[in-house]
């Protein structure tokens, strides 16, 4: 998949420049085109993410409110978000059952949190030709679940190896350096716990010693899941 984040050009504001995206506030903007433009009732929101839209539509509303002379108190926090018509949860099983019935390449699953499949990491790698474990990752969601590859990868780079794509111990390592440099300046708890525990998986049993910087060490947690 692929598409566009609308980041917001903060130079107006006196704002430092960057050079790279990656490094450029996600921070969302409210903008009032009647005080910007002489455009009255035209009102934009840019920046922001998905996880923070419900935040994102109440500052929009709120702006809109106040030239509007509303003066009611938000609800946002307190108005729960309107049921499922069904009721029925998600489960992940039924894509499980349909890959097993199946059978073939589609009954061996490559990454467990994504279900991700050898069949569909093949027509990826057929699709693309020489690819790394990153760029699967972005095809496939390869690595994107909970354990963040500290299972998948180590399988996914055998079968790069296999089909003779590209240098797949590099691949390997600069995937999970990437995994690790993103997490373990925040890592606490139980994800500092399993990112000793990946830490450990790749350090002690695949031997890659290179992975970005070793998780923290705090008392009680770093050691006990080491």
């Amino acid at each position: 998949y692929a598409g566009s984040r609308p980041l917001y050009d903060t130079s107006d504001l006196g704002e430092q420049q960057h050079d790279e995206s990656r490094e450029i506030s996600r921070a969302h903007h409210v903008i009032d085109h009647g005080s910007r433009e002489g455009i009255n009732g035209f009102w934009s929101i840019v920046g922001g993410k998905l996880t923070t839209y419900r935040l994102m539509a109440r500052d929009t509303v709120d702006a809109v409110a106040v030239s509007l002379g509303v003066d009611s108190p938000c609800r946002t926090a307190d108005e729960p978000l309107p049921s499922p018509a069904t009721g029925t949860p998600y489960w992940l099983g039924d894509r499980l059952a349909a890959l097993e019935a199946e059978g073939g390449g589609n009954a061996e699953l490559v990454c467990e949190c994504e279900l991700v499949t050898q069949r569909r990491l093949d027509h990826a790698l057929d699709e693309r030709g020489d690819s790394s474990l990153d760029d699967l990752r972005r095809t496939t969601r390869l690595g994107m679940g909970p354990c963040q590859g500290a299972f998948c990868m180590p399988r996914a780079a055998a079968i790069l190896d296999a089909r003779g794509e590209g240098a797949a111990n590099a691949s390997l390592r600069g995937f999970m350096a990437e995994r690790f440099r993103g997490t373990r300046s925040i890592a606490w708890g139980d994800q500092l716990a399993e990112l000793w525990l990946t830490a450990g998986i790749f350090r002690g049993t695949l031997a890659v010693g290179d992975l970005a910087d070793t998780p923290p060490r705090v008392s009680g947690v770093g050691h006990a899941a080491r």
